[in-house]
């Protein structure tokens, strides 16, 4: 007889599966960089928003090389129609200077601390 913990993950696990959504282009990768692109255009945004938006994005910054020496406020225009533009851009052009100065451009393979 399942525990009352097995059968609350076991409804959680049937209504994620019921209500999830499946067609999201950032689970169409196994890329770093689009995904960790996608993690900050997510953020306090609706999937439906991102996902008007992101295939765009990428298509113009495939890569944080493609990213680099891009202005900030041309950014934040581009997010504009997400909210919080200003911030997501400077994240995302923090996170590609670091990516190209420290690690060449590409993501690393394994978390470093420091």
């Amino acid at each position: 007889m399942p525990t009352k913990e097995q059968e609350f993950v076991a409804s959680l696990m049937r209504w994620f599966t019921a209500n999830q959504e499946k067609d999201l282009p950032w689970r169409k990768t196994n890329e770093p960089w689009p995904t960790l692109v996608a993690a900050v255009l997510l953020r306090n945004t609706t999937t439906k928003q991102v996902k008007q938006l992101y295939s765009s994005f990428i298509g113009r910054y495939p890569s944080p090389m493609a990213l680099a020496g891009e202005r900030v406020e041309t950014l934040r225009q581009l997010l504009q129609p997400l909210g919080m533009s200003r911030i997501k851009a400077t994240q995302l052009r923090k996170m590609e200077t670091a990516l190209v100065h420290r690690y060449k451009g590409r993501v690393p393979d394994t978390r470093e601390i420091g």
